[in-house]
């Protein structure tokens, strides 16, 4: 019998205002949808059946190194509305440290949703 392969995706923001409403329909078309969160049980306490909430830290790249195993595509939704100091370092490391461990393994599609400053 053949063994079926699991279509996988990772999800980053799913507790954000976009990724709330994005989570849901990502399920419905995928067989596994990793949710990232730095606090997954108080940010992520509400997923659909396939979405696992999965602990990492964007700033960590350690955190990061099995979390897009097997996966075909990541979302990045993260953005730092509410910090303040050095966003702008701390959002070009996050956004570097995803992209870096996307790539190792080896997925192929990022959608990126940027943020709006001011």
């Amino acid at each position: 019998m053949a063994e079926t392969t699991k279509r996988r995706i990772v999800l980053s923001g799913a507790s954000g205002f976009v990724g709330k409403r994005l989570v849901g329909q990502l399920a419905a078309r995928y067989d596994e949808v990793r949710c990232l969160s730095r606090d997954p049980i108080r940010n992520l306490a509400e997923l659909p059946a396939t979405a696992i909430p999965l602990k990492a830290d964007l700033l960590d790249p350690d955190s990061l190194s099995s979390v897009f195993e097997g996966a075909e595509v990541a979302f990045y939704l993260v953005h730092g509305l509410n910090e303040s100091g050095t966003l702008l370092k701390s959002e070009t490391t996050a956004a570097q440290n995803f992209a870096a461990a996307a790539q190792r393994a080896g997925i192929r599609r990022i959608i990126y949703l940027g943020a709006l400053g001011t």
